[in-house]
């Protein structure tokens, strides 16, 4: 069993609902001005779709909308550029099934040089989040190098179940 054992910075409201493309670009001012740094990055996850989108966000189990679609992502991300001055994410991330397929790829192509997703179906855990140590670790890495640290910890984390071991696919695009 794995315990959080770091303090908890902040709490936010689980009513929002992160398939509004307006709260994702709030969300995204929100973490750059409350959390300045270098550089920065985005894992999304939740359900995947390819070229129908991402999402499908749940409140107390209750649908809200079927999703985003690439281009809303893609457009939200571009409405903070003039805020946060993040002209170009460190790497942009897909903790999903089916966003790692070249219609999704177009998309963020302007916005980072560096994209990790999964193709295929994923049916394991997903990314194995202690890979972000990494990052700690080693601050002058880069992008692609921790992309190379992730595909590879995702690889070791999917090794045990059937489905992962026959099914496995997780990839690094260098865009």
């Amino acid at each position: 069993e794995r315990r959080l054992i770091s303090p908890v910075v902040e709490r936010l409201d689980e009513s929002n609902n992160m398939d509004d493309p307006n709260v994702l670009e709030a969300f995204i001012a929100w973490g750059v001005k409350k959390y300045p740094a270098k550089n920065y990055a985005m894992v999304f996850w939740d359900h995947g779709g390819q070229w129908q989108g991402f999402g499908g966000d749940t409140q107390d189990g209750t649908t809200h909308s079927p999703g985003l679609s690439t281009a809303q992502i893609r457009a939200a991300i571009d409405n903070t550029k003039a805020a946060t001055q993040v002209e170009k994410w460190a790497f942009l991330s897909f903790d999903t099934c089916l966003m790692g397929g070249l219609e999704v790829l177009y998309d963020f192509d302007p916005l980072t040089d560096v994209f990790i997703a999964c193709p295929e179906l994923d049916y394991g855990d997903g990314w194995n989040y202690e890979v972000l140590e990494v990052l700690r670790q080693t601050p002058t890495i880069t992008p692609l190098e921790f992309g190379k640290a992730e595909v590879d910890s995702w690889r070791t984390h999917h090794s045990v179940g059937e489905a992962d071991i026959k099914l496995a696919a997780h990839s690094l695009y260098d865009l």
